[in-house]
């Protein structure tokens, strides 16, 4: 099992990653998700139509609105928990590092 100072992780983010884990959470809790995963950050990132992403995506020939339902479906795959709060998973953790 991973450890990892989660606060630690979060201060040296940036604004933007910083918003987006924080949208990443609202996501994984209202849909009840024990864990915060990377799909759950990349779901929340894509909410503004307006970033970066976007046109990164574009650049690659990607279409955010493709991929936001894709994740959609992914999201909905995962096993839903009662725990109040989410943690953070070990793939998520290991991509912020």
């Amino acid at each position: 099992m991973l450890k990892v100072d989660v606060k630690r992780l979060l201060e040296r983010l940036n604004p933007l990653l910083l918003d987006g884990m924080q949208a990443a959470v609202g996501i994984a809790l209202a849909a009840k998700h024990g864990e915060v995963r990377p799909s759950h950050l990349l779901q929340a990132l894509l909410e503004d139509d307006q970033s970066e992403l976007w046109l990164i995506l574009k650049e690659f020939g990607l279409e955010g609105k493709e991929l936001a339902q894709q994740l959609d479906t992914v999201l909905m795959g995962f096993p839903r928990d009662v725990k109040e709060r989410p943690v953070m998973s070990e793939d998520l953790a290991l991509l912020l590092q």
